[in-house]
């Protein structure tokens, strides 16, 4: 479609990355998402797209390397261990333990979504001590030797939300209609082209 032989492999899987990021595309089709594969247009700034999906694809996959503390409440005795986190009602604050409560959490963070969750709401639920349901004595503890990871890990979420929004979305999300060529997305780990076809989302 572009008749642009330097495009590779990974210039298709970061166009594609940013086209399901862009929040205008995911709110537009988000009931269609649910019941078919993505229908992604042919665009007309292909490279804006790439280097849009590119850096937030960077950002996703080492967030990790953020080196970032999320603004705390300290009550003395300081202490980093956790048991199980909580959100307050209006979600502005989580409490970490009796001794951390992490403040001035931003709305936004609840904007990027891991399924029905919020990848905030996930970390909660998945950084805490469980036993073991089925009686074993076996205790899940995510609790290491470095003392402060889970806390970096809410301050990194906490960046990367506040980065993704600042990606700079200056380019608008493409409209899939009866009459705009699309490409599927294949199912490996890298998208792939499928044949271009005149096919319309679920009910437009």
């Amino acid at each position: 479609h572009y008749a642009d032989e330097t495009i590779t492999k990974w210039d298709i899987f970061h166009y594609n990355y940013a086209l399901l990021h862009h929040p205008e595309y995911r709110e537009t089709y988000q009931v269609n998402l649910k019941h078919d594969l993505p229908h992604l247009p042919f665009t007309p700034d292909f490279w804006g797209f790439v280097n849009i999906g590119r850096a937030l694809a960077d950002l996703h996959v080492n967030y990790e390397n953020l080196d970032v503390m999320p603004n705390l409440i300290e009550t003395p005795p300081l202490n980093w261990r956790v048991a199980k986190m909580e959100l307050s009602k209006d979600k502005t604050q989580l409490r970490y333990n009796d001794s951390l409560t992490v403040v001035d959490i931003p709305p936004a963070v609840f904007d990027y979504r891991l399924g029905t969750r919020s990848a905030l709401e996930w970390l909660i639920d998945r950084y805490r001590v469980k036993p073991d349901p089925n009686g074993s004595g076996i205790v899940s503890d995510p609790n290491g030797s470095d003392a402060q990871y889970i806390v970096r890990l809410v301050g990194a979420g906490d960046a990367c939300e506040s980065r993704d929004g600042a990606v700079g979305w200056g380019i608008a999300a493409p409209h899939v209609g009866r009459k705009t060529a699309v490409f599927t997305v294949g199912r490996g780990p890298v998208p792939r082209h499928a044949a271009v076809y005149q096919k319309p989302l679920l009910g437009l």
